[in-house]
């Protein structure tokens, strides 16, 4: 497991994803997860075979709800706009490159190290006091942190993924 500890986690309200900036976490229970993010109802994420960009965050949640992907999203108060989300996930292109991760363009618009695991980019968003709250679905109810995983663990997803005959 890791180190970071979410707690209070509440059920997701659809009206609440319209409108601010949400971490978006799928998967987490899994090494590793993936991680996107939203802005006033857009959501973007980059994945190894394409890149998800200004989709509805209904459409996205739909997905995690049929699916059942146990997931948690992190309303994070940030200042940056639509527009500059927008632009920094086209200078990324249509899917990750060597060294890149679905955190790159994350946190290139969060204004953070771009080193951070998902574990610690929580924690330096709770240390910073940017965290508004956290809503889960399809959690265990005993989930209270991500499991740990490592750079090369990501690095190793990526590849495994872009090997797959789609």
């Amino acid at each position: 497991m890791s180190n970071y500890n979410i707690k209070h986690i509440a059920d997701i309200d659809k009206v609440q994803l319209k409108k601010g900036t949400f971490l978006w976490a799928f998967h987490v229970d899994k090494i590793p997860p993936h991680v996107g993010i939203s802005i006033d109802g857009f959501y973007f994420s980059m994945k190894a075979s394409e890149c998800d960009f200004n989709l509805d965050v209904e459409t996205v949640y739909q997905v995690v709800h049929r699916k059942k992907i146990p997931s948690f999203l992190v309303s994070i108060l940030h200042t940056q706009n639509l527009d500059q989300l927008k632009m920094i996930f086209k200078q990324y292109g249509n899917k990750i490159k060597k060294g890149e991760s679905c955190m790159t363009p994350v946190i290139q618009f969060l204004e953070e190290n771009e080193q951070f695991l998902l574990e610690e980019l929580l924690e330096s968003l709770t240390q910073s006091n940017r965290i508004e709250s956290v809503m889960g679905l399809h959690l265990p109810k005993e989930f209270e942190q991500v499991p740990f995983y490592t750079h090369e663990d990501v690095q190793s997803h990526i590849a495994q993924l872009k090997n797959v005959k789609r």
